[in-house]
C-alpha cells in the first residue's frame, strides 16, 4: 500500500502516480475523492485484486484519529506527504493539530518503509526529525533527492527539468499551473525508486489528461474558454489559478468563485492575499 496524505494535492498526486506506475505494474487506487475510512474500505473491496502490485490510497480526515483508523487496515510501505494549508483549521483548531492528524500514516509505516516529502513545506524538518524510516525529499526550491528546475508554465502546459540522484531529464505536460510540478515530483520520485524507467515516466506525464475541475480546460457553445477549478479549496491553489488565468491571451477574462471555507482565524489574511494577487492582473 502507498498512502497519500496532506491538506491538498492528494488526489492529483494519487492520479499522477497511478498513471505512471501502471506502465509497469498492476496498480489499483481509491476512487475519486473517497478518502475516509468507509470510502477507502469500499475502494479496497472493489479494486484490490490478487495480482495487484501496488494499491494507492488517498486518506483524509476532519479530526485527529480518523486517518490512523484507516491505516490500521491499510498498512503502508510508502507514505507520500503533499503539503499543509490553512483549510480545515477551524475544524482542527490549529495548524499543529492539522499537521499531527495528517501525518498519522507515518506511525503505521511498515518496517523498511519510505516517506516522500517536500523539503519546501515549513513543517518538513519537524516531521522528519529523528526519523527511523527512509526519507526521500522532493523540492522546487531547495536541494533535494528529486529537484525540479527551469519550470515554465503557460496556457499550453508546463515543462520542467527533473534532477534525480543519478541524472536529469525534462518532462512536459499539457496540465496547467506551475504547482503541477510540485504534485508530479513525489510521483516521479516514487516511481523511479520502484524501478520505472524515465522513458516511461516522460511518456506517461506527456499523456496525462486534465483532472475534472482541477484547472481543467473546456469550451462552451460560443467558443469561450472555461478553466474549471471547482474542486480546489485551498489558498495556494486559488492563487495559482489566478496566475494561470493571467497566462491566457484572451482579451476578456473573469474569475468566478464561491470562496474558500473553513479557514478559521486565517480567513481575512487569506482573502487579503487573494485580493493582492488579483490586483496584479487584468
Amino acid at each position: 500500500f502507498i498512502v497519500v496524505t496532506g491538506s491538498y494535492g492528494k488526489t492529483s498526486v494519487k492520479e499522477y502516480l497511478y498513471s505512471i506506475l501502471k506502465t509497469k505494474f498492476n496498480v489499483a487506487k481509491t476512487e475519486k475523492n473517497m478518502n475516509t475510512d468507509i470510502g477507502v474500505a469500499l475502494s479496497v473491496l472493489k479494486n484490490l485484486k490478487k495480482n495487484t502490485d501496488y494499491f494507492i490510497t488517498e486518506v483524509g480526515a476532519y479530526k485527529r484519529g480518523e486517518i490512523a483508523k484507516i491505516c490500521k487496515f491499510v498498512r503502508p510501505s510508502i507514505v507520500i506527504i503533499t503539503a499543509f494549508g490553512n483549510q480545515h483549521i477551524d475544524l482542527y483548531g490549529s495548524k499543529d493539530a492539522l499537521v499531527t492528524a495528517e501525518t498519522e500514516p507515518i506511525d503505521y509505516l511498515r518496517e523498511g518503509g519510505s516517506v516522500y516529502i517536500s523539503s519546501d513545506i515549513p513543517e518538513y524538518e519537524k516531521i522528519v526529525k529523528g526519523a527511523e524510516y527512509q526519507v526521500r525529499t522532493v523540492s522546487t526550491r531547495h536541494a533535494a533527492d528529486y529537484r525540479a528546475k527551469n519550470i515554465t508554465a503557460s496556457a499550453k502546459g508546463v515543462e520542467a527539468l527533473i534532477k534525480t540522484p543519478v541524472d536529469e531529464f525534462t518532462v512536459a505536460t499539457r496540465l496547467l499551473g506551475e504547482h503541477v510540478v510540485s504534485n508530479l515530483l513525489p510521483a516521479i520520485a516514487c516511481a523511479m525508486d520502484l524501478g520505472v524507467a524515465k522513458s516511461r515516466i516522460r511518456i506517461a506525464i506527456k499523456e496525462l489528461d486534465f483532472l475534472e475541475d482541477k484547472l481543467s480546460v473546456h469550451k462552451n457553445k460560443i467558443g469561450a474558454t472555461i478553466v474549471s477549478d471547482g474542486n480546489n479549496s485551498n489558498l495556494e491553489g486559488f492563487i495559482e489559478a489566478i496566475r494561470t488565468a493571467a497566462q491566457f491571451p484572451n482579451e476578456d477574462k473573469y474569475i468566478v468563485s464561491k470562496g474558500i471555507i473553513e479557514l478559521g482565524n486565517q480567513k481575512e489574511e487569506s482573502y487579503q492575499k487573494i485580493i493582492k494577487e488579483l490586483l496584479e492582473t487584468d
